[in-house]
């Protein structure tokens, strides 16, 4: 009979340190879930800020260049030069439009094919305007580089992603 009663409260005191165990989880669950709640409603996403050289209209551009629009895979297009040639002073011609038509803003990075270093970035450009020129980020070597040029789209009201578009072409010395 005290094998039998021990047995009993062994049971009992494991039940007890389950429902402890329980009860623990349960809690830590419920304070996480608090703290995303609570964090959510004060972290406020900042869209990029809008470029600063942004110009309305369609640009003049310069004799020599590619000017074109290119169409996407997604529900925008944009325009910009295709042959990129950096200038003495580090600064690209890119005349990167958003056309008036379109429902969302852009946004342009340009960074080297091998390693991902950023050379150039826009702020966000507005439908109907333009970038002529972008000022590198950094200094690298004037030499040509395989470059990946990324337009992000966003949507105007809340800023979400409304697509990338990736290019590859080639940044030519001055």
């Amino acid at each position: 009979m005290h094998k039998k009663g021990n047995r009993q409260i062994y049971r009992s005191v494991m039940q007890n340190k389950k429902t402890v165990v329980m009860a623990a989880i349960l809690f830590v669950i419920l304070l996480l879930s608090l703290i995303v709640i609570v964090a959510s409603r004060f972290i406020k996403y900042s869209p990029p800020e809008h470029d600063p050289k942004a110009v309305r209209g369609t640009p003049e551009v310069a004799d020599g260049y590619l000017y074109r629009e290119i169409a996407t895979d997604y529900l925008y297009s944009f325009s910009m030069a295709a042959n990129l040639y950096r200038q003495e002073d580090g600064s690209l011609n890119i005349y990167l439009t958003d056309p008036e038509q379109n429902d969302v803003s852009l946004m342009c990075e340009i960074r080297d094919a091998a390693d991902d270093t950023l050379y150039y970035k826009s702020g966000r450009i507005l439908p109907g305007e333009y970038v002529p020129s972008l000022k590198p980020v950094k200094d690298f070597e004037n030499v040509a580089h395989d470059i990946n040029v990324k337009i992000y789209a966003f949507e105007e009201d809340t800023y979400l992603s409304a697509g990338t578009t990736e290019l590859k072409l080639v940044l030519q010395a001055w």
